[in-house]
């Protein structure tokens, strides 16, 4: 074997399916989109100020508080609103992950996945219908990230973007939006997962061992 050919075969031993910066994004941005929806869905429910008025107002009674409207509703909102800025500073980890990926495929030399080379070269051909499929549902991941993104950095920033300062009619739209998108994100975790485990039963199982370790390619 000439030295030509043993650095080739050394290349192609140690080429990887995903960089390490991929998966660094990937299983980041899992775990911060899993918590974000979890403390969504805590408020939305356990912590959701309705929920616990009766509670609270029965407690207060108790303790012939003279002010028991007005304390009520801070106290229902308390624990609620700390989670909510938990939430927030979530997002700026989501948003920044974001351009990290954007930033990633745009100049790294390795052009694979959605945002690479290949990914738009995939939707722009008719051939490998599963690999397009696959490469579709990405483009909707990422347009809902980029929403999800956009209008929670707008609505954490209201006071410094002047249409949207005091505009409460926006601002409600804005949030509107973002609400709904969560459903977008979930309904996509879903689908991923499941794509994950059917592709187990394919030549294609290894999945989640490759985005650990890199894989082969």
């Amino acid at each position: 074997m000439n030295i030509d050919n043993y650095q080739i075969k050394a290349q192609s031993s140690n080429s990887k399916k995903f960089s390490r910066a991929i998966r660094v994004w990937h299983w980041a941005n899992a775990i911060l989109i899993s918590i974000s929806l979890l403390i969504v869905l805590v408020n939305f429910t356990i912590l959701k100020p309705e929920n616990n008025i009766s509670y609270v107002q029965s407690m207060l009674g108790k303790m012939q508080d003279v002010n028991q409207e007005k304390n009520t509703i801070a106290l229902c909102r308390f624990f609620s609103d700390k989670l909510w800025v938990v939430h927030a500073y979530i997002g700026f980890g989501i948003s920044a992950l974001l351009i990290f990926r954007i930033v990633s495929a745009v100049f790294t030399k390795q052009r694979t996945g959605f945002l690479g080379r290949g990914g738009i070269q995939i939707l722009a051909t008719r051939t490998d219908r599963h690999t397009k499929g696959v490469r579709i549902v990405y483009s909707i991941f990422y347009t809902l990230i980029s929403i999800m993104a956009i209008t929670g950095l707008s609505v954490a920033y209201q006071g410094l973007i002047p249409f949207l300062a005091g505009n409460s009619n926006v601002i409600k739209i804005l949030l509107d939006l973002h609400y709904y998108t969560m459903y977008g994100i979930v309904a996509f975790a879903v689908i991923h997962l499941l794509g994950v485990l059917l592709a187990e039963k394919t030549a294609n199982r290894g999945i989640v061992s490759d985005m650990i370790n890199g894989g082969k390619v």
